[in-house]
């Protein structure tokens, strides 16, 4: 080695105060602030006030995130469209809240323990969660002006590529605490999926047991089968719906489908045979609380879809005369993207001893970009006469970045003379992902007699800017 080149490294002089470690967390401020006018309906007049909120958060890598958000606001979300249950069962609508949707892959189980969208006025909430190769974990904080304080956290574990183990605790302050564990499994070979979970109310004898095996696939025979065990006094204000719509029950539902792909004038075609059979029971009467079975047929011709469907069930919960139903299902779509598409379908034929029919239309259309979106549809049975128009859409305008998101709901029920319109027109302005101006309008009108009565109302002007150190 040179010498000289050993005498220079050793008169070198090292600065370690000016040396600085790499950050392991960037620190994140989305201050908001609102100006929110609200309908007061008992003296008919609005009341203007000034709020603020947002969210701190230390976004770590390797998908590590701390989240604390106050006094939250989603006026700019879209409305739940309405939705109809032939089931009779309560409507499952999705989380839309940037809160519980940031994470929700590391809390989710095969049977929802906790279900967000029940957690309706979220006042504050702090959460953490982590990735990594073989670990996931997530801890939620919720403070909720009905149910008060919520905790929850999940951990899973990876047992290399196909297996994980995953814990679930609860905690609340409406008598619903709660531990879960819950085990999954991919046979490669087979191309079979195994789910198993059970839970239980902490120190109460009440618990859930869940069983599936499911095999999907894109061409051949696939199937399902799923089995639930609820005890009496397990369903909760926050865990209600989907799957857990009864307790003391038992459930099972099975599905068998066989998929084949062609080829008709060099266009991919592909034919799906399907059948689907459900039985809820009581446990301790054994007795039927709802069956059905599904038999339908599909054929996809780019981008053409053509089905037809035959369903017949039993609602013996409803304890009526004539509990069954037996329906036929054609219908037709045409589908090139989620924004151009057209689908319609129609339910003939007998539900609970009357005669039942249900025409439905969804319409996607793009034109000059501009997107917008129709559902439509109306129910006429022995309990039933209502008619549905959800209207949404996503229009640009002359400034860069600033769109208008139009979403109404439109429902008019003919056996009760009454109609109901709600509307939530906003307009949005993004650069970005955590910044955003924002100005909605939303209410809530309804008609009786002669007369249209503003039920509810708001319009909200809001800032919401991101404020990152690097």
């Amino acid at each position: 080695k040179d010498p000289r080149s050993l005498y220079e490294l050793a008169q070198l002089q090292i600065d370690f105060d000016n040396i600085k470690s790499e950050r392991l967390y960037t620190p994140i401020i989305i201050p908001e602030l609102r100006l929110q006018s609200t309908f007061d309906t008992a003296r008919t007049t609005w009341i203007t006030k000034i709020k603020a909120g947002g969210v701190f958060r230390l976004k770590g890598e390797k998908n590590t995130v701390f989240d604390l958000t106050l006094f939250p606001d989603y006026s700019e979300l879209p409305l739940d469209f309405r939705q109809f249950s032939l089931q009779r069962l309560p409507i499952t609508y999705e989380e839309k809240r940037q809160f519980f949707i940031e994470g929700r892959a590391y809390y989710q189980m095969p049977v929802t323990l906790l279900r967000t969208r029940n957690i309706e006025y979220l006042e504050y909430g702090g959460k953490f969660y982590s990735s990594s190769e073989n670990n996931d974990f997530a801890l939620f904080f919720v403070k909720d002006s009905v149910f008060k304080d919520i905790l929850f956290a999940k951990y899973t574990y990876h047992l290399g590529e196909y297996t994980s183990v995953g814990f679930f605790s609860g905690l609340s302050k409406i008598d619903y605490n709660i531990a879960s564990l819950d085990l999954s499994h991919y046979f490669q070979k087979l191309n079979t999926q195994l789910k198993i979970q059970g839970s239980r109310i902490i120190n109460r004898e009440i618990s859930l047991k869940y069983f599936e095996l499911s095999r999907n696939v894109n061409t051949g025979l696939g199937g399902s089968f799923y089995y639930v065990d609820v005890d009496s006094g397990f369903l909760s204000l926050l865990n209600a719906g989907g799957l857990l719509s009864f307790d003391n029950m038992r459930e099972i539902t099975g599905t068998l489908q066989y998929i084949k792909t062609t080829s008709i004038k060099n266009r991919e075609t592909v034919v799906a045979l399907e059948f689907w059979g459900h039985n809820t029971w009581n446990k301790k009467t054994d007795s039927s609380i709802y069956r059905e079975n599904i038999v339908a047929g599909t054929v996809y011709y780019p981008p053409f879809i053509g089905f037809v469907g035959f369903q017949m069930g039993h609602l013996d919960f409803l304890n009526l005369n004539d509990n069954s139903y037996t329906l036929y299902v054609p219908g037709i779509a045409y589908y090139i993207s989620s924004w151009k598409q057209v689908f319609i379908k129609i339910f003939l034929g007998k539900y609970l001893g009357k005669d039942f029919i249900r025409p439905d239309i969804t319409l996607n259309v793009s034109p000059f970009g501009m997107n917008t979106g129709i559902e439509a549809y109306f129910v006429k049975s022995i309990l039933d006469s209502i008619g549905v128009i959800n209207f949404y859409g996503e229009y640009r305008t002359p400034i860069p970045k600033l769109l208008l998101k139009p979403s109404i709901v439109y429902t008019d029920n003919f056996r009760e003379h009454s109609r109901n319109l709600d509307f939530n027109i906003v307009f949005v302005y993004e650069p970005g992902y955590l910044k955003g101006i924002y100005l909605a309008y939303q209410k809530s009108i309804e008609r009786t007699e002669n007369n249209w009565i503003t039920r509810s109302g708001k319009v909200i002007f809001k800032v919401k800017w991101e404020f990152k150190k690097i």
